[in-house]
């Protein structure tokens, strides 16, 4: 087993953000003066869904929704509004980027126009909130606590409007992570819906998140390249503590400090049909899953006891799929699971039936479980096959990605 701790990772997040936001407000007061033009700047309005994957990435970020001033003024007592830092990061990125265009297509005077116009009547006032709310959350919050309350992520400012926490969940089979230029592809697809969790399993160390995340992982696989990994949990929030597991080969567990509080993330890979086990040798085909699978929920249940102040999220590669048409698995395998659920008060959030239509041809068999209180609040907010747009197979395993608002 081991741990790959990043501490640092949401601090020298907030940190290079604040850092560029200082030298961009610096670049924008040194532009001319307005100059007078007749373009019309939604000529070059950028591309809705290139805004939203901005918004997405800057999602990463340890600050979401804030307190704001709707029109500071010299009213002491002014009515306060609610801000969204990734809103604010993803419009100063639309903004400048319009007028990025325009330079680099020759049109100067046009430019300097769109930025100057832009900056002094919205991305300046997004760049003044933004570079306000993470001065607060990098030097103010914590002046008087620990190193490791940098990380606690998400909370709301003192005598402001409060943030509704949220958790991200995702995960994927990303069959060995063989490949360089594949991983890059897989890479971008992880991140262009970032999870706060990601649980990837039939993983492997080329396929590194951690610029942003921490990784709890298995140990070396026993067959296949150095690096390769049975299970990886990669967490944006501080890991706390691995649980030791029953099976350290292909199962992880971990506990970590969420702004939704504290959560036991299990990985897993459960045996698929013709899985030998650690045997080796050949068996009957899903001997080994109705072997394991109540090995496991044992396993669940006393971590559960083990912890109880932690919600318990159970993710990875099940081997079989939960509702819709029959795909992978066995019957009783499934009502295994279930009873297993039932007792445990888990809840899928993967099942067929909650996936939005469309994004996936069939049920998946990799799976997020989640405490049953959660389910009303529990949505999948993005799924996708292995093999992507361009017909290149990132995977025989469809990814998954749920998010859970607060109460």
């Amino acid at each position: 087993m081991s741990v790959q701790v990043n501490w640092g990772a949401c601090q020298e997040e907030a940190r290079q953000a604040y850092h560029l936001l200082v030298e961009l407000h610096a670049a924008a007061l040194a532009l001319p003066v307005r100059l007078e033009s007749a373009f019309d700047p939604r000529e070059m309005r950028m591309e809705e869904a290139q805004w939203k994957r901005a918004y997405q990435r800057f999602g990463a970020l340890p600050v979401g929704l804030y307190g704001v001033a709707v029109a500071p003024g010299t009213d002491l007592v002014a009515e306060q509004g609610v801000g969204d830092l990734a809103d604010d990061l993803a419009d100063i990125y639309r903004d400048v980027s319009e007028g990025l265009s325009l330079w680099d297509a020759g049109h100067l005077r046009e430019a300097l126009w769109t930025w100057v116009f832009s900056f002094e009547t919205h991305w300046g006032q997004h760049l003044v909130d933004a570079q306000r709310v993470l001065h607060w959350w990098l030097f103010t919050r914590h002046s008087n606590s620990a190193p490791e309350t940098f990380l606690r992520g998400p909370v709301s400012v003192p005598g402001e409007s409060p943030q509704l926490p949220e958790l991200r969940v995702g995960t994927w089979n990303v069959q060995y992570a063989a490949g360089k230029e594949r991983n890059v592809l897989r890479r971008e697809r992880l991140q262009r819906d970032p999870a706060d969790i990601w649980v990837l399993t039939e993983t492997h160390d080329d396929l590194d998140l951690s610029e942003t995340h921490t990784a709890v992982s298995t140990p070396q696989r026993p067959t296949g390249r150095a690096g390769g990994r049975w299970t990886t949990i990669w967490s944006r929030w501080p890991v706390l503590e691995q649980i030791e597991v029953e099976d350290p080969i292909r199962t992880v567990a971990a506990l970590i400090d969420a702004p939704m509080g504290r959560v036991a993330v299990y990985g897993t890979v459960l045996p698929w049909h013709s899985d030998p086990g650690p045997s080796g040798e050949p068996v009957k085909n899903w001997s080994e899953q109705d072997r394991v699978l109540p090995v496991q929920i044992a396993e669940w249940k006393a971590i559960r006891a083990k912890y109880p102040e932690a919600s318990l999220v159970v993710a990875g590669d099940l081997n079989m799929n939960l509702g819709g048409k029959h795909y992978y698995g066995t019957r009783r395998g499934r009502l295994a699971l279930r009873e297993g659920m039932a007792e445990l008060g888990l809840g899928c959030a993967t099942e067929w039936d909650r996936i939005p239509e469309g994004l996936l041809q069939h049920s998946p068999i990799d799976h997020v479980l989640v405490p049953s209180s959660w389910m009303g609040r529990a949505s999948v907010v993005d799924a996708w096959p292995g093999t992507d747009a361009r017909g290149l197979k990132l995977s025989d395993h469809s990814g998954l990605l749920i998010r859970v608002l607060g109460e």
